[in-house]
């Protein structure tokens, strides 16, 4: 091999490239054949995925897209191609699909990365058990995921999608916390249950704050576990943010038509100890 095949063969793997990149609107290519990056390429190279899931992301998305379309869209990224598929698993994967609240229906293989993917995604949110090669597989899943969806939140913002951009937001949280956008703050507590959730909402206690404003007294005969254990749930708490926020009309004269409006916007925190909460 010489070296002018050695040339030959980059020069063509950079104009493929470049094509491929082009065509996927991560950059544009101007008269003078400078290079120059794009919205969809500075997105994808900040957040480290591959240019064929950004130009998925940008054909995929709209205005109008609910909650599972956007986790049908996020399972079907290119990055999860390399998500592990056991031989046997198809079985497993069907009983832990009749759990799910969104089901894989109609032709689609179980046995498929995206369909595998979207499986464990929900085995996160609803804290299903699952077997030790499963969990290493959700841990993949979930490591990619945070990069991806906020990938996405970035592309739909770019468009102006307020909906689906607050949605996408929902999932962000929902990846992090490890349940449904829709299930009780509560959850986010360590020690706590199903039982434990349940009996909070019979005695009218819906979410954290509530539990923080109960007498002491009442709170432990609720809890009912050792003090350890209530030691944790209340250091979880005490860094839990309660915050206030005030807005406050900027615009001297007040509002005139076609004019920009200010807001003042005051955020407030109570803090009730000396180590400082994460913001």
């Amino acid at each position: 091999i010489s070296g002018v095949h050695i040339n030959d063969h980059f020069s063509d793997l950079i104009d493929t490239t470049v094509e491929e990149l082009a065509n996927a609107q991560c950059i544009t290519i101007t008269q003078d054949v400078a290079l120059l990056t794009v919205n969809l390429g500075r997105i994808s190279s900040y957040y480290y995925i591959r240019y064929l899931t950004i130009q998925m992301f940008a054909k995929s998305l709209n205005e109008s897209r609910k909650l599972r379309s956007l986790l049908d869209i996020l399972r079907s990224a290119h990055e999860f191609e390399e998500i592990p598929i056991r031989h046997g698993e198809e079985g497993l994967l069907m009983f832990l699909n009749d759990q799910m609240q969104y089901k894989l229906e109609g032709k689609e293989k179980l046995n498929e990365p995206a369909s595998k993917t979207n499986i464990l995604l929900q085995c996160h949110f609803s804290r299903i058990p699952i077997s030790a090669d499963f969990a290493t597989d959700q841990k993949f899943v979930l490591e990619r995921s945070i990069r991806l969806i906020h990938a996405m939140i970035d592309v739909i913002s770019s468009y102006g999608w307020l909906k689906p951009a607050l949605l996408a937001m929902e999932i962000s949280q929902m990846i992090t916390q490890a349940m449904w956008s829709q299930d009780s703050p509560l959850w986010q507590l360590p020690h706590f249950d199903k039982a434990l959730v349940d009996a909070c909402k019979d005695k009218k206690i819906n979410d954290i704050v509530d539990l923080m404003n109960m007498e002491e007294k009442d709170r432990k005969q609720l809890l009912d576990m050792p003090e350890t254990e209530q030691a944790q749930i209340a250091a979880i708490c005490n860094r839990y943010p309660s915050m206030e926020m005030k807005t406050t009309l900027m615009n001297e004269g007040g509002l005139k038509t076609d004019e920009p409006i200010l807001i003042g916007v005051e955020l407030l925190r109570d803090l009730e100890t000396d180590t400082i909460p994460p913001i």
